[in-house]
């Protein structure tokens, strides 16, 4: 039961509507499915590979972010100060709805199935402010010169993310305006960026911030379904790769 639960989980972080398909699988995973000499089921090991993290960033016309990003807004969103819905976020406006899929409902189903597999809740809102802060995250903007600074329209954005993400406002401020050299045997030097080498930061911050997310919860649904793998180390492989909605 735990291991039919944790598929909901996994689509809810990774998989998205394309063009082709309104749920489709943007990552890649292999599943060992672990069994005894009786050939009874023991356990599961998860494999994520190539999340498709460009996809926090950027959708293509019709194409939505990752389902979390909307359920989270439809289902808690004061609680998690998102205001104004999927289409005042730099980071879901694209496209916002999809014709058979309730966000709200589906947040509901999510935050069901990480209790099933084990995921307390304390962990689930800590999930959920990082969500929360890479869309806050999404928001800030860059005064257009080649001493960038956070423009003062989005310090509350810049204020919300690093509150959602547990650090310090002014510290996330300097790590997205400058770009720190590294010589061997001297101190790191901090240089300022301009715009776009400032935006391009923020979306990177928050490629890597979702993308380091997506790993930890792989490896806590491991944590609850990967019990008897050393006793039983016979498995049946199944790999499942995105980008075939066209066969």
């Amino acid at each position: 039961e735990k291991i039919v639960e944790s598929n909901p989980l996994m689509e809810a972080f990774g998989n998205a509507k394309t063009l082709r398909n309104n749920n489709s699988s943007r990552f890649g995973k292999f599943t060992a499915l672990h069994y005894s000499p009786q050939h009874t089921i023991t356990g599961c090991h998860i494999t994520n590979l190539l999340l498709e993290k460009a996809r926090i960033v950027h959708q293509a016309e019709g194409e939505r972010n990752f389902h979390i990003f909307y359920q989270l807004q439809a289902g808690a969103a004061a609680k998690y100060g998102l205001n104004g819905g999927a289409t005042s976020q730099e980071y879901t406006k694209v496209c916002t709805t999809v014709s058979d899929m309730n966000d709200t409902e589906e947040y509901g189903l999510t935050v069901k199935s990480m209790k099933a597999v084990d995921i307390a809740d304390a962990e689930i809102d800590s999930v959920m402010k990082i969500v929360a802060g890479v869309l806050q995250l999404g928001n800030v903007k860059f005064t257009n010169s080649d001493n960038s600074a956070v423009d003062g329209a989005s310090s509350g954005a810049l204020n919300a993310a690093a509150g959602m993400l547990g650090v310090s406002a002014s510290k996330l401020q300097h790590a997205l305006v400058h770009r720190v050299r590294e010589i061997a045997g001297e101190a790191p030097v901090a240089s300022p960026n301009n715009q776009e080498q400032s935006v391009h930061l923020r979306d990177a911050t928050s490629k890597s911030v979702y993308s380091k997310l997506f790993d930890w919860l792989v490896t806590r649904i491991n944590m609850t379904l990967d019990v008897d793998s050393a006793s039983n180390p016979k498995f049946i492989g199944i790999l499942d790769i995105f980008g075939f909605e066209d066969m």
